[in-house]
């Protein structure tokens, strides 16, 4: 025998001997059982129950070699038990002799191969196999049970299919004020997909109500929408907001809830709750007003569901300076919308205003008129306004810049500032004296603005303004500014990149003859043209304002009041006898 070590003593061999202690009594040593420690146990043949398994295949293609089930009760033979489907409802099922008072451990197999189509059984339901998954378990009592029916790869059985139900809706849309798009008139809708192009509606008795009937689900809700065409963003409807729901994109659709009886929609006008009136054409004339654009020079344009929505269809004339207008035809009694583009095409069109638009289903709005009995020739609205352009009061500023230090760039000279976009081409300088250029521009009244001198007509040209006349251009330089006041004013002439004018010339001072005095002034000053010729003279503050500007008509002496002046110096420019500056200190 091999005496196990617990009971025994190494035998020096490797194995090992029992050992028993001899006293000075009698004793026995046994029964023990050969090969054991104890005596042997009584064997008692094990009891067997029947386990039915069943599996439910529904939602499975079933494998060609049938359903298995595998597991600690059979050897885990993927092909020794097969489950059979006697009454084809999907469930298949097999019934086995299992050890009483055991637990058992199995799976299904789809097919009779594992690695082929054994199933993944759940956590919530399954016990860990060792191998990264779960198998399923059942706790056997001494009784025959079922296990299941359960759904394929699932805990619970599968939930049965009820096949839906539908009923025929009939869907009509009237589109008598609509040209039809030649790709025809379509349904899209949650009954269908939303596919712009499947369902298409036909008009056999050419009254101008296109219908289609289609299946739908019984008690159920749904919405669509009518197409002119077959594409969205083409010709889909705009649905109002009366007769619609929020469909998500800042428009509207249309809804309808279908119970169990056949039914019908419509029919409804194209892009409106009810069904369209009998209209007559009108003329309606719409007008825009561009005095505050740049007309593109494709020219105005408008575009609505009046002419299928087309940028380049219908121009507009121009019968005022920046007003435009266009005669359209449309049905009485029908809604329009439209826009304004400056251009014909989309990105030059206005953005309408909240307060004035209709949603246009694409997060924006359009304008709406509806038509009445009569024609009617519409007020003209600000372009991307709700009302007439606001006029805005301008002043007229003449610059001038002394260009006698520098040599004049062959583009010419060019000012740049906040009132033309900071543009280094759009305003040009005119040469009006040897070396003074002006300009002269409207610009909104009571309006402060920054400018700069360009020698030419690219900002690598640009003066440096001085920081003693300047403000931060926030580029880490300067610019000069200036505060329009409420009439028109001729800034004094300053030198290029300078505070001041130019220094005079040899000419120049030839030219100044003329005294100031006394300088400093406290309220009176007087100019003495030493009997030179002169026409007038102006006055200009130290910011470039024109305080004073006069005619003359004497060749001696003349007396200026300055009492009502604040402290500062003033420039003084008499054109035929040069220019001077004063200081005024009370």
């Amino acid at each position: 025998e091999v005496v196990p070590a617990e009971c025994g003593v190494d035998n020096g061999f490797g194995a090992f001997n029992r050992m028993l202690a001899i006293t000075d009594v009698d004793a026995t040593y046994g029964p023990v059982c050969f090969n054991a420690c104890e005596n042997c146990e009584e064997i008692v043949e094990p009891s067997f129950v029947n386990i039915t398994f069943q599996v439910n295949m529904s939602e499975q293609v079933v494998s060609e070699n049938g359903v298995h089930l595998v597991g600690n009760f059979q050897d885990w033979n993927p092909t020794a038990s097969p489950l059979t489907d006697e009454d084809a409802d999907g469930i298949y099922e097999i019934t086995l002799s299992v050890e009483a008072n055991s637990t058992a451990l199995f799976k299904y197999i789809n097919g009779n191969d594992w690695g082929v189509g054994e199933e993944v059984v759940p956590a919530e339901c399954g016990v860990d196999n060792g191998f990264g998954a779960f198998n399923r378990t059942l706790a056997i009592t001494d009784v025959d049970a079922n296990y299941g029916p359960v759904c394929f790869g699932e805990c619970e059985n599968c939930e049965e299919i009820v096949e839906s139900t539908t009923v025929d809706v009939t869907f009509m849309v009237n589109m008598q004020n609509e040209t039809v798009s030649p790709n025809g008139v379509h349904i899209a809708g949650s009954m269908q997909g939303w596919d712009p192009a499947a369902s298409t509606m036909t008009d056999i008795d050419a009254d101008g109500i296109y219908e289609i009937t289609l299946p739908v689900d019984t008690n159920s809700t749904i919405q669509f929408k009518f197409i002119n065409g077959n594409a969205w963003g083409a010709g889909e409807e705009v649905v109002p907001v009366d007769c619609g729901v929020d469909n998500g994109f800042g428009g509207y659709n249309r809804t309808l809830e279908v119970a169990e009886l056949a039914t019908a929609y419509g029919p409804v006008c194209f892009s409106q709750c009810e069904d369209c009136m009998i209209s007559i054409p009108i003329l309606v004339t719409l007008r825009v007003d561009m005095t505050q654009q740049t007309v593109d020079a494709s020219g105005v344009h408008v575009a609505g569901s009046f002419n299928n929505w087309d940028p380049t269809a219908t121009q507009m004339s121009q019968y005022a300076p920046g007003m435009f207008e266009a005669v359209i035809v449309m049905n009485s009694g029908q809604t329009y919308q439209y826009k304004f583009l400056n251009g014909n095409d989309w990105p030059g069109a206005e953005t309408v205003p909240l307060e004035c638009g209709t949603a246009d289903g694409n997060g924006g709005f359009n304008r709406s008129y509806t038509a009445g009995n009569a024609g009617e020739t519409l007020s003209p609205v600000c372009f991307s306004q709700c009302a007439s352009c606001v006029v805005v009061p301008m002043s007229q500023v003449t610059f001038a810049v002394n260009m006698q230090n520098e040599t004049v760039n062959a583009e010419g000279v060019f000012i740049a500032g906040s009132f033309n976009g900071f543009s280094a081409t759009a305003t040009p300088m005119s040469l009006q004296s040897a070396s003074i250029y002006t300009a002269t521009v409207g610009i909104p009244s009571n309006t402060p603005i920054t400018f700069k001198y360009i020698n030419g007509n690219d900002f690598q040209f640009v003066e440096t303004v001085p920081f003693e006349c300047g403000v931060d251009d926030g580029f880490g330089g300067f610019n000069r500014n200036y505060t329009v006041g409420n009439s028109s004013v001729v800034l004094p002439a300053v030198c290029f990149s300078s505070c001041a004018d130019c220094t005079v010339n040899i000419t120049e001072l030839e030219k100044n003859n003329f005294n100031i005095f006394p300088n400093p002034a406290a309220d009176i000053f007087y100019l003495d043209l030493k009997g030179n010729h002169a026409t007038s003279y102006s006055i200009y503050e130290s910011t470039g304002r024109l305080i004073v500007q006069s005619n003359i008509n004497a060749s001696g002496v003349l007396e200026v009041n300055t009492s009502a002046w604040s402290n500062g110096l003033y420039k003084i420019i008499i054109p035929e006898l040069g220019t001077k500056t004063i200081t005024v200190n009370h």
